[in-house]
């Protein structure tokens, strides 16, 4: 123990890729795939009945600037506020994620989805559009 009257341990603090840093690294990566047509944008919320309970909701919202900044949510992220994992998909068939490896092969099937690709395509399809 310090004579200077800190109590705490020494604490080890390891480098934790959050699911909320990850997802914004994606939401950059389909800025620069769609040439800025398109941008990712991940929306954090607190949710929850009661202070115990509450669980953070990250959204992972697909933008469409030119059409008058179109919102698509592709899906939504569910953990508990104090720990990153496990983590799970918000949905009737919501997968549970129980660490960064398992969060990111989840990721990549969702964003290769068909269904991904489509709304993708069209949203840039729209953008394109003369006005």
């Amino acid at each position: 123990m310090s004579q200077n009257g800190d109590l705490w341990p020494d604490l080890e603090l390891p480098e934790i890729r959050t699911p909320h840093s990850i997802l914004r690294e994606q939401a950059s990566y389909l800025a620069r795939r769609t040439g800025g047509i398109l941008e990712g944008r991940v929306e954090k919320h607190l949710w929850g009945p009661g202070f115990d309970k509450q669980m953070l909701h990250l959204q992972f919202v697909l933008v469409a600037p030119v059409l008058d900044g179109y919102q698509y949510t592709l899906f939504t992220l569910v953990h508990d506020p104090v720990v990153s994992y496990p983590v799970w998909e918000d949905g009737p068939d919501g997968a549970q994620l129980e660490n960064e490896d398992e969060l990111r092969k989840h990721l990549a099937e969702v964003f290769r989805s068909p269904q991904t690709t489509k709304v993708i395509q069209s949203l840039v399809a729209q953008s394109r559009e003369p006005s």
